[in-house]
């Protein structure tokens, strides 16, 4: 296949412009990016007031005055039936299932950054076998894409793996300085909440970063193995001194932040590794995997500083946008990519 030919038979989808549905921080930057290309045809917020307020804010506020700004994807579908939808709404599963199951209805491909939705099958069954059933009826498929999970504690040590195949054990190592973060990951990690408070919420699902058990399933998935046991949990980083951030005082005691940690186990011996932490005292941020084993192992990639999280997690949804029309019907996952997700870079469009 000529070049001209490959690349006209894998931007289908991306030639479309695009409905991006939730308008947080990182739907606001897909957005952004989203303008030139693939184009944005419409905007969908459930509080319209305020997501107008944050596009009024960007550089390209004058766009943003002549895009429709829905209160509800139905109603953004309706005006623009097929349209490709960026979903960036939440981090459970169930929660997203009705707007893929409106997506479909309405014959558009979906990219979402719904951390459970990297691999929703053993979370959630039955959600994920309805989504599935949806989708593929109506022709389409729905795709979870991010940094993390999407890319640094799934994709990217998979990719890894293939220069050693047989590693005693995968350690994935993330740290993150939440005084760099938007403030909704401050909120979702419990920054300034008492021990208690932060308690309180772990019962009730409602904090902490989604996602590390289905980072470890993909992992498995890709690598060919199943686990026979993985086992998380998501714990309180506790201030040990008084410290003023952004003009915001958090005393002794308060919780500085979460930290997530996972294994996984197979053949009685922990094969696999997770380490996330995302707090104040992360003074060095740095994402880490590393190969442990026998002679030419150990073996480490080391991103240090770390990977931008919103802006990476932006770059990597316009990248799947551009295959999905490579993609079966249904619910897919990155290892349903042919040849795996890639970047696009900015070309002259005669030869596009």
């Amino acid at each position: 296949m000529s070049t001209h030919q490959q690349s006209s038979s894998t931007t289908g989808v991306a030639q479309r412009s695009i409905v991006v549905c939730g308008l947080g921080p990182i739907g606001v930057r897909v957005a952004q990016l989203a303008v030139d290309r693939p184009g944005v045809v419409a905007v969908v917020d459930v509080d319209p007031a305020a997501a107008r307020s944050r596009l009024a804010a960007l550089p390209e506020a004058v766009f943003w005055e002549r895009v429709p700004l829905f209160d509800s994807l139905e109603a953004a579908l309706v005006a623009h039936p097929g349209s490709p939808v960026v979903l960036s709404t939440c981090s459970d599963f169930p929660r997203l299932t009705p707007d893929l199951a409106t997506a479909a209805r309405h014959g558009s491909h979906v990219v979402t950054t719904c951390e459970e939705a990297l691999w929703p099958f053993v979370r959630h069954p039955g959600d994920s076998q309805q989504v599935q059933e949806l989708l593929a009826a109506a022709g389409t498929s729905a795709l979870a894409v991010g940094i993390n999970p999407g890319f640094l504690m799934d994709l990217l040590p998979v990719v890894l793996a293939t220069a050693y195949p047989e590693p005693d054990s995968i350690v994935i190592e993330r740290k993150v300085d939440i005084r760099r973060r938007r403030g909704p990951l401050q909120e979702k990690v419990g920054l300034g909440l008492s021990a208690q408070e932060f308690a309180e919420r772990k019962q009730r699902s409602g904090i902490g970063h989604r996602g590390l058990d289905e980072s470890m399933h993909f992992i498995a998935a890709a690598l060919g193995v199943r686990w026979d046991a993985i086992e998380s949990d998501t714990v309180a980083v506790i201030n040990d001194a008084a410290q003023t951030v952004d003009g915001t005082h958090y005393p002794e005691g308060a919780v500085a932040g979460m930290h997530n940690f996972g294994t996984a186990t197979l053949a009685g011996k922990v094969r696999l590794r997770m380490d996330l932490e995302m707090s104040l005292r992360i003074d060095d941020p740095i994402d880490r995997v590393t190969f442990e084993g026998s002679p030419p192992l150990p073996a480490t990639w080391t991103a240090p500083g770390g990977v931008p999280g919103d802006d990476g997690t932006a770059h990597v949804v316009l990248a799947a946008l551009t295959r999905l029309e490579e993609l079966p019907p249904g619910l897919c996952t990155l290892l349903d990519i042919p040849g795996g997700l890639r970047s696009s870079w900015a070309r002259d469009e005669t030869t596009a």
